[in-house]
């Protein structure tokens, strides 16, 4: 890549994963204050609400990916009509999509205590409108911050969200503290998001003036129907992406209890916020690709490719491998042992998470290229075998298992080769066959080297903070080891070393 854009992506990466830290640690802490102060049934009806309106997001349509994805041209040759015109469509889109995000909502309501096995919750009606007040104000106010991401300035829209995250707890924390009141921790919630939103704006309305111009280009016809026909096959993905990922806890809740929600959603906040931190790490990237696509050769992109998936893998293993150590220990200490859920449990919610994370460089390069042909039929297949097969398992009496496996079966049967499949025919014209047995290879690998890892480790007997630290140790140096013994001669590995290098260099400046 051009100094250019090696320079945005390093400094997208390291402002998105400072920011993700210090997200994550604000998650963890609001999960530790929720735990002892609202118990495990609140902290289940935020794990279950979160999903619902997650679920509600379908309604989005993958707009906002399709247009930072079709600003990418215009943004390197400053098209300033062409780039308004963008801009128009998307303030106009996402204006719809919250007033249908809000009516959905509105018509879910009746519905909401159906959702919540053998519980009652006093005010569940207002604390839901809460959660969806949040989710539909986001839709008037935050469609600008696409062109910063065009535009390799994500650090700029990072900034503003980790700052309004701090604020947010702040005060979160002394309401929960203080006053124990669930509904008013809502509405702090509301007015920070709200306020965010209208300081990003006028944030980008300052970098990017011209966007207060009326001299947008209206989108010609061929235009209009490339858009359409993305967005539809993106509807696709995020319907059967969200129907995938992000309804486990309603499944759990209507077929096992709210009270199991709260439990997984200590293991989920773990897992997902160091999935949040990794997809940042990789997913900033994706502008300077794009860029790269437009502007490099084919055989210079798939490279990059290799050495993105090489750099993505060892992140999965790495975090994979610190996962199936720590996990029960970590819970255990932070939340108490009643807390915890089986083995078996984490065993499987760690392969979701380390398959999840091998598939992110597929997913940065599909959105890179462009690609969004057949995503929506392939994720809507995902989505009922997802839900038929979790819901198969909970019947044969599986439990939280049945669920979890539902989602790690269709990764293996679906979504493991599709995307590479997508890329590699359409982006470069030739067969996946040959990448798919090296991806495959890479997998198998790192299952094995989690295993030894976690093996060689569990003959540390220390209990407490003390003992996690020990292992977490001795399990990254092993891996150091194993990792330089199998690979110093490999190119994407010591393409990594370089890159490790530059950012060393890039922080000490």
């Amino acid at each position: 890549m051009e100094k250019g854009r090696t320079h945005y992506a390093i400094k997208n990466s390291l402002y998105s994963s400072v920011a993700q830290l210090i997200s994550l640690t604000i998650k963890f802490l609001m999960q530790t204050i929720f735990i002892r102060t609202l118990g495990a049934t609140y902290l289940g009806i935020n794990g279950l609400f979160t999903n619902v309106l997650t679920v509600l997001s379908f309604a989005e349509l993958g707009i906002g990916s399709v247009i930072v994805y079709s600003l990418y041209r215009p943004v390197a040759e400053n098209d300033i009509p062409l780039i308004n015109g963008y801009m128009d469509f998307y303030k106009k889109a996402y204006r719809i999509i919250g007033s249908m995000v809000a009516v959905l909502g509105l018509i879910l309501l009746p519905f909401i205590p159906y959702l919540i096995h053998g519980k009652v919750i006093s005010h569940i009606y207002i604390i839901y409108l809460c959660y969806l007040t949040n989710s539909v104000s986001s839709y008037f106010l935050n469609y600008k911050r696409g062109i910063l991401t065009a535009s390799q300035k994500d650090y700029v829209n990072i900034i503003n969200q980790v700052s309004f995250q701090i604020i947010q707890f702040i005060i979160q924390f002394l309401v929960l503290v203080y006053l124990k009141n669930f509904i008013l921790y809502l509405v702090v919630q509301i007015l920070c998001t709200v306020t965010s939103n209208i300081t990003i704006t006028k944030k980008i309305n300052k970098i990017f003036p011209f966007l207060l111009l009326n001299n947008s280009e209206p989108l010609d016809d061929e235009k209009i129907k490339k858009l359409k026909g993305n967005i539809l096959e993106i509807f696709g993905s995020r319907v059967g992406g969200i129907v995938l990922n992000s309804t486990d806890n309603i499944i759990i809740s209507s077929f096992i209890g709210v009270i199991f929600v709260g439990k997984y959603s200590n293991y989920a906040l773990v897992a997902t916020g160091i999935q949040s931190l990794l997809n940042k790490l990789v997913s900033a990237t994706t502008p300077s690709i794009g860029n790269f696509i437009i502007n490099g050769d084919i055989k210079a992109v798939e490279k990059l490719l290799k050495k993105h998936f090489f750099i993505n893998y060892t992140l999965a293993v790495f975090s994979a491998t610190l996962l199936i150590v720590d996990f029960q220990p970590f819970v255990a200490i932070w939340a108490g042992k009643s807390y915890l859920l089986s083995f078996l449990t984490v065993i499987i919610l760690v392969a979701n998470f380390y398959l999840y994370q091998v598939r992110q460089t597929a997913t940065t390069f599909l959105f890179a290229f462009g690609i969004f042909r057949f995503q929506g039929i392939k994720s809507i297949i995902e989505a009922l075998t997802n839900i038929f097969i979790s819901i198969v398992l909970i019947k044969l009496g599986w439990g939280i298992n049945g669920v979890l496996t539902g989602t790690l079966l269709t990764t293996i049967l679906i979504s493991s080769w599709w995307e590479n499949r997508q890329i590699f025919h359409y982006g470069f014209k030739k067969s996946v066959k040959s990448f798919l047995i090296r991806q495959y290879l890479f997998i198998i690998l790192g299952v094995l080297i989690i295993g030894v890892v976690y093996a060689i480790t569990s003959f540390v007997l220390i209990g407490g903070l003390i003992g996690i630290i020990v292992r977490s140790i001795i399990a990254v140096l092993i891996l150091c080891i194993l990792f330089t013994g199998l690979f110093w001669r490999n190119e994407e590995f010591n393409y990594l070393m370089y890159l490790i290098r530059r950012i060393l260099k890039s922080i000490k400046k």
